[in-house]
């Protein structure tokens, strides 16, 4: 079965959660299987590559990275093993992952952490951690690091009627002209349970994410045209860097240096690049800071619901008044 993400056709035996289906037979950029990994990609020897700041009760890393280096300094192989006993696997083209050690909706959710990160960055994108909907029209990315608030922000504007471009992931390229623009992602948002409880009250009857995860599942999927849609990338028109949480939302600008060292902050598996991705990846902040507002946003304490306003209000502060064509 295939499905879009990110603008790559991922394929799978079964269809996975959260992502859109695909109905035609368009080649496959990015195989996943929920298996062990062919005998020769699982011997070593393997080189610590990174290990996650986050740890357990047991002082372990919550995540270990390794990679395996090719014949004659070939391209690298990449495993992950995570504290809870999961394991998946990169080949070095970045076209097939496997995964093992968990039911596979459990598995789906790390193979679109760090896994599609280096996949992504093989080809050139820079992903972003950021969620991003359409509001009045305008695309609008909510930007930072992890427990920032990002889908709770994205899950507030939907609440109000705006279209979700994607969660966690913003994927950047850039246009031959110049301009950036964000590759539609996973519809999906990922809400704890007091932001289900704000966004939606106490009987939201939103479904776990996965049964033994505390995170909530709000499927926001967004209305596209056909297979391989031409038009689905579309241009950033400002982020949001989420710093935190005030009484009420307060927002100011971030220009230049500042702006550019905090982008470069909220990449998506920034460590697990080589130089020459970095050197693009600060590119293409620059031409981004250069070309669309960057803010610093503190979120309303307790009052998610809120914030769309505050948006809203500072698009039109901005010049960025709804796009008549749009019903968001």
């Amino acid at each position: 079965m295939r499905h879009d993400l990110c603008g790559l056709v991922v394929g799978a035996a079964a269809p996975l959660s959260g992502l859109r289906r695909r109905s035609d037979l368009a080649p496959v950029d990015w195989w996943l299987r929920f298996e062990p990994p062919p005998s020769a990609l699982r011997v070593g020897p393997w080189r610590p590559t990174r290990r996650s700041t986050l740890r357990g009760d047991d002082g372990m890393p919550l995540l270990r990275v390794d990679r395996r280096r090719g014949g004659h300094g070939g391209d690298a192989a990449w495993r992950f093993r995570y504290r809870d006993g999961c394991r998946l696997w990169l080949d070095a083209a970045a076209h097939r992952a496997w995964a093992t050690g968990a039911a596979r909706d459990s598995l789906l959710i790390y193979l679109l952490g760090p896994p599609l990160a280096v996949t992504l960055r093989r080809r050139g994108l820079v992903p972003l951690h950021a969620s991003g909907v359409s509001l009045g029209g305008r695309l609008v990315l909510f930007a930072g690091t992890a427990g920032a608030g990002k889908s709770t922000a994205a899950a507030s504007c939907v609440a109000a009627g705006a279209e979700v471009v994607g969660d966690d992931v913003a994927v950047l390229e850039e246009t031959p002209t110049g301009a950036v623009r964000v590759r539609p992602g996973a519809s999906r948002l990922r809400l704890w349970p007091d932001a289900a409880r704000l966004l939606f009250g106490a009987d939201h009857g939103l479904p776990r994410l996965v049964a033994d995860w505390e995170k909530h599942a709000l499927d926001a999927a967004p209305a596209r045209g056909g297979d391989g849609d031409a038009d689905a990338a579309r241009p950033v028109d400002v982020v949001y860097l989420l710093e935190g949480e005030a009484s009420d939302a307060a927002i100011e600008p971030l220009r230049g240096h500042r702006a550019l060292v905090a982008l470069a902050a909220a990449t998506h598996g920034g460590p697990l690049v080589d130089a020459a991705s970095r050197r693009h990846e600060l590119d293409l902040l620059s031409r981004l800071v250069s070309t669309v507002p960057v803010r610093r946003l503190l979120r309303p304490r307790g009052r998610p619901r809120a914030l769309p306003a505050a948006i809203r209000a500072d698009l039109e502060r901005l010049g960025l008044s709804s796009r008549a064509s749009c019903t968001a």
